[in-house]
């Protein structure tokens, strides 16, 4: 039992660094005219913000997903490479 526990939570380890950025399933929800607070909670906090355009990013992993945001703080599009699952 002890070593199923360790194998799960390694396993749940490794997935959160090298894992896939955002599930392409919460991408597909993604819409212009979305509010910022809308789109965090569906995908969380950004890596990084910076006026405008969030990035979303993994350690080990080279995928990535950008959003841009207009003045109004609505999603007017987004762009994503999905390297792992």
């Amino acid at each position: 039992m002890a070593v199923a526990a360790v194998f799960f939570w390694a396993g749940q380890l490794i997935h959160s660094v090298v894992g896939s950025v955002v599930p392409t399933s919460a991408i597909a929800q993604l819409r212009p005219g979305m509010k910022a607070k809308e789109v965090k909670r569906l995908l969380g906090q950004p890596t990084s913000i910076d006026e405008g355009y969030w990035l979303y990013e993994k350690p080990m992993n080279p995928g990535w997903l950008g959003i841009g945001f207009n003045e109004n703080g609505e999603l007017v599009g987004y762009d994503h490479e999905t390297v792992l699952p």
